[in-house]
């Protein structure tokens, strides 16, 4: 994560600005650490420079839900866009690339489902 993108966030239980504190960084970017809300109070863990910000407390039936959608994708992630082809995802995939290229977006993107970051890379590539 890099700090100048605590501008675009918020705290996702209240709104509120988030504070940065880093445990690890690599040259600009902050690999561990955690984002605090300044109002709530609520913590946000930064893992492999990724913010996680999830609610802090997950009921129940959020966690039943979460969990094993969480474990699916970590096991997956690595290997889904070598290992899958799916004619209909490989058709949207195109047409949001072409999408992307067609509006030439500019400066700034924050891509909060960046999946395996496919569309990241071409953002950021389109500087």
């Amino acid at each position: 994560m890099r700090p100048e993108v605590l501008d675009l966030l918020a705290c996702p239980a209240c709104a509120s600005l988030l504070e940065l504190s880093a445990e690890e960084r690599k040259e600009s970017e902050v690999l561990s650490g955690e984002l605090t809300c300044s109002a709530c109070g609520a913590s946000y863990p930064i893992v492999q420079g990724i913010p996680c910000l999830l609610p802090p407390k997950l009921s129940g039936r959020e966690k039943h839900i979460y969990m094993p959608m969480l474990a699916y994708y970590n096991a997956y992630s690595s290997i889904m866009d070598r290992c899958y082809h799916n004619p209909v995802i490989a058709y949207m995939r195109r047409v949001e690339d072409a999408c992307i290229r067609l509006t030439e977006p500019r400066g700034r993107v924050l891509d909060i489902g960046c999946g395996t970051g496919r569309q990241t890379l071409l953002l950021a590539a389109r500087l």
